[in-house]
């Protein structure tokens, strides 16, 4: 019952629930049937794994004259996307993100991509970086990513 109304809520123009509603409605639909025996814990953990999942703005530090130029939106129509596309269908039907999670990972991570060199460059070229994330999860916390680049 209460996934039917976290689902309801959530809808597919909403990235996640407000810290916290999980388990407030997790307390209501037990005040409402007289639900006592249950381990409200662990069912808040459960759900809390499913539904708050918040992808972050990401944030770039990038050199300047590098010889680094943007290519992926040129060129990502092109590419064979087999692997990203059963992930993202994994995460909306198994894992049930929210669409507009699933799209928000999907900017980052092109964003990501994009700073990369072109890996079709003729020639020598050398482009390094560092990708930081912070993904927690556990009995009592909600799984948050947050992508820097």
């Amino acid at each position: 019952m209460v996934r039917i109304r976290l689902d309801l809520e959530l809808g597919d123009d909403v990235a996640s629930l407000a810290e916290g509603r999980v388990a407030q409605m997790v307390w209501e639909v037990a005040e409402m049937l007289g639900v006592s025996d249950i381990d409200v814990g662990v069912l808040i953990a459960e759900l809390e794994s499913s539904y708050q999942t918040l992808i972050g703005v990401e944030r770039a530090l990038v050199s300047e004259g590098d010889g680094w130029a943007p290519w992926l939106s040129k060129r990502k129509a092109e590419v064979d996307w087999f692997f990203w596309d059963r992930y993202q269908e994994y995460l909306r039907n198994d894992k049930s993100w929210a669409k507009l999670t699933v799209e928000r990972l999907d900017q980052a991570t092109d964003k990501v991509l994009g700073y990369i060199s072109n890996p079709e460059v003729k020639g020598a070229w050398d482009r390094r970086g560092m990708v930081v994330g912070h993904v927690q999860s556990g009995p009592n916390q909600a799984r948050r990513a947050t992508t820097l680049a």
